[in-house]
């Protein structure tokens, strides 16, 4: 579990993170990115968020939910993308970057 780093193909450089989290006090596993804005609309993730799924999957984890402000329409594609639903909205407490 937590956010993993993701690099480019045939690259050595940072690209992004991205990763389950559990969150004990509402006992919920979040699906979370974050990549350096050069990086966007490369499939990145898409492709690490399958990946984060799946492994989900395997380790039984049944229910994963995945969290974007209003405003980060990308970030609410890819998840749409992955099979997300709109669940519920809340104010998002936590902002960070890579």
């Amino acid at each position: 579990m937590g956010r993993w780093l993701v690099q480019g193909k045939g690259a050595n450089l940072k690209t992004g993170r991205c990763g389950l989290k559990y969150h004990e006090k509402e006992g919920l596993f979040d699906l979370g990115f974050g990549f350096l804005k050069p990086e966007w609309n490369n499939g990145y993730a898409t492709e690490a968020g399958e990946g984060c799924i799946d492994s989900a999957k395997n380790k039984g984890i049944k229910t994963v939910v995945g969290r974007a402000m209003k405003e980060e329409k990308s970030s609410i594609q890819v998840l749409t993308k992955l099979g997300f639903t709109h669940w519920k909205d809340v104010e998002n407490e936590l902002r960070g970057g890579i």
